[in-house]
């Protein structure tokens, strides 16, 4: 594997000027195609004080409301996400971290000043560096280590090169820093209770009803304790932890890369805090993770790794160097594969082509804790039913495949779901990829139509919705989908591609290549209910689908939904409410900046820039619907009817008294 820093190469630095010179350009364009309309920038964007008269408890994400006051700034945010999410190294993936960590709230970016590995490279820099590594580990465990244990480690290592086993011990010690750093993350709340709330957040979506309880207020207070936690968690130590330990898993794998022939001692060592597993055959005990396992050569199965849950285990890291691997358990719903529960569960796989499939519950996973699966190369499968590929929870889940051509397959909340609390981002930098979120077995149906699934997937940001309940309703997280190449292939059912619903955010970024976007309702840049949904493909020749309802730039209900393509010959199927259309005070923003393009449409004509006149006698009638169409060239084809090249036409519809114009602009350059 090869690294290349981006810390301080004159090349990066060139490529990063050059692009701020094409945003420049790129928002002079935008500017002059508002011109034509007499709009200006200003004009574009949702009040976050008008969003505060609707809810603003708990607060939203900054970065939501950034986004809702800022719609054309999308492609600076893209071009941030295209610049951290591209990653080649296990050390890469702090930036990722460090990233997700800002947007929820409370930036921690180890290694920005100092050496954050000082202290655990003193303890580990020894004659005898395992044996105080593991040593430690007890201490952390609460007991002293016993006498036959040092024996055996002893035994096991005789002969082991010194640098070896300083690199694992360093490890080891970042490994007891996280642990500890855990159990400070967590001091507001017994072990049984947090339990509690897990078993909660595990349920399957599709849970059969509650028997009749005693008390008609039992699921209230049920649901009140979930939402406290939820608002009330604070994941930035172990952000700390996470970090550290991908630093020191960089170490260890550069380690490695310079032996020659690699490494093949083993270890095995059990230690209070979780068993230490090193080598080529594993004996790990059914449905209980060790605390590292490493694994030097061979194409291996696993049925348990790298998983977390309250309140037995606190960290569990997983390096497997080298095999065509299968990650597979089909038969547990509590967690598994990078499923950080409480905890920071993290799985790097450096080579192979590897199979990752389980029910729910894990392949980055994050339930108050936080969670990374690291995949550097190989053509993998990725298989859930629901909660997996990139979805939290109260923390963050990181799912990281660096090269090859990827499958992933779920039925609903993944491929970068975020819910309450959450921050998720799925980065796949290379190949040509599939992402399919089910929609033709029904498992889930969506309210808004039986016959399709709820997908929740391909870059969501979800909150609670409660205002019409019990009041309980909680922001959504952030949810990133980053494709960095290839030509790709994106489908869901509803809620998908770039969405968000009740204060959440979802982004899906792809870089280049020739793409195909299939959805139905709520995609491909939509939001419902004061969220933010963002879809930028910024280079090839795509082709987008959607047939329902609110999709292609399309904001509903004081919300945005922002569509941009910034390059390349492209098709556009696009239903009602498309292609630039706000609807009950929501926006609506599509941007075609580059080639010639077909768009085809049905439901009548609400879209191709389209406002949705808002209903008298509601706080929405002071707020203007916005839909807006730019395409600033090419040669382009449009419905009959429907404009034509090199015009501007609106159709706002003339407002009632009492309530605001909407803004209805398509224009074509």
């Amino acid at each position: 594997m090869s690294r290349v820093s981006r810390r301080s190469c004159p090349l990066l630095a060139s490529v990063v000027a050059f692009c701020a010179i094409a945003i420049a350009a790129s928002a002079d364009d935008t500017d002059r195609a508002l011109e034509v309309a007499g709009l200006s920038p200003e004009q574009i964007r949702i009040d976050p004080l008008d969003l505060n008269t609707f809810d603003n408890h708990p607060a939203r994400l900054a970065i939501v409301e950034w986004t809702l006051a800022n719609p054309l700034k999308a492609p600076v945010l893209g071009d941030y996400i295209t610049d951290k999410c591209t990653v080649s190294a296990p050390r890469d993936s702090v930036d990722v971290l460090a990233q997700l960590s800002r947007w929820l709230g409370k930036t921690i970016r180890r290694g920005l000043i100092g050496d954050p590995l000082e202290r655990a490279k003193k303890l580990s820099n020894t004659d005898d560096p395992i044996i105080i590594a593991v040593e430690r580990a007890y201490r952390v465990g609460g007991v002293p280590l016993p006498a036959a244990v040092r024996k055996s480690i002893e035994t096991q290592t005789a002969g082991v090169p010194p640098d070896e086993l300083r690199a694992v011990a360093l490890l080891l010690q970042t490994i007891c820093d996280a642990h500890q750093w855990v159990d400070l993350a967590l001091t507001d709340r017994p072990a049984d209770k947090w339990a509690e709330l897990l078993a909660e957040l595990r349920k399957t979506t599709k849970e059969p009803e509650r028997e009749e309880t005693a008390s008609p207020f039992d699921d209230f207070r049920r649901q009140k304790s979930l939402t406290d936690a939820l608002v009330q968690f604070d994941p930035s130590l172990m952000f700390v932890g996470s970090q550290e330990i991908a630093f020191a898993v960089d170490a260890l794998t550069e380690m490695v890369q310079k032996t020659q022939p690699p490494p093949t001692w083993t270890l095995t060592v059990p230690t209070p805090i979780g068993e230490i597993s090193i080598g080529g055959k594993h004996r790990v005990a059914k449905g209980d993770a060790p605390l590292l396992l490493i694994d030097w050569a061979g194409s291996d199965t696993y049925t348990t790794l790298a998983t977390t849950t309250a309140p037995n285990r606190r960290v569990s890291i997983a390096i497997d160097f080298d095999g065509d691997d299968h990650y597979v358990n089909t038969k547990f719903d509590g967690g598994n594969f990078a499923s950080g529960q409480c905890g920071i569960a993290m799985l790097f796989d450096l080579a192979g082509n590897d199979e990752y499939r389980i029910t729910r519950n894990g392949i980055s996973h994050a339930l108050f804790g936080v969670a990374m699966l690291f995949d550097a190369a190989g053509d993998d499968t990725y298989v859930a039913i629901e909660h997996a590929q990139a979805a939290a929870y109260a923390g963050a889940a990181v799912l990281i495949d660096v090269a090859g051509t990827d499958r992933y397959e779920i039925h609903t909340h993944g491929q970068a779901y975020a819910g309450p609390g959450g921050g998720a981002v799925l980065a796949d930098v290379s190949g040509d990829d599939h992402y399919i979120a089910n929609d033709t077995d029904i498992r889930f149906p969506s309210s808004q139509s039986d016959e399709h699934n709820n997908s929740l997937a391909q870059g969501a940001g979800f909150g609670w919705r409660a205002d019409y309940q019990e009041g309980l309703s909680i922001p959504g997280g952030i949810g990133i989908l980053f494709d960095g190449g290839g030509d790709d292939e994106y489908s869901c059912g509803i809620f998908g591609q770039g969405v968000g619903y009740w204060l959440g955010m979802g982004l899906l970024v792809d870089r280049n290549g020739n793409d195909r976007y299939k959805g139905q309702w709520y995609a491909q840049g939509a939001s419902a209910h004061f969220a933010a949904g963002i879809l930028l493909d910024r280079e090839g020749d795509d082709h987008y689908e959607a047939h329902m309802n609110m999709a292609q730039g399309a904001g509903h209900d004081v919300g945005i939904g922002v569509l941009f393509d910034d390059a390349g010959n492209d098709r556009y199927q696009g239903p009602s409410l498309s292609l630039g259309a706000g609807n009950a005070a929501g926006l609506g923003l599509f941007v075609d900046r580059k080639g010639d393009d077909h768009y085809n449409t049905t439901g009548g004509n609400s879209n191709i820039g389209h406002a949705s006149q808002n209903r008298t006698g509601t706080l929405r009638a002071a707020i203007p619907a916005i839909g807006l169409f730019l395409d600033l060239s090419g040669q382009d084809h449009y419905p009959q009817g429907r404009g034509g090249n090199a015009t501007h036409w609106t159709s706002a519809p003339s407002p009632p008294d009492g309530t605001l114009p909407g803004i209805a602009h398509a224009i074509d350059k």
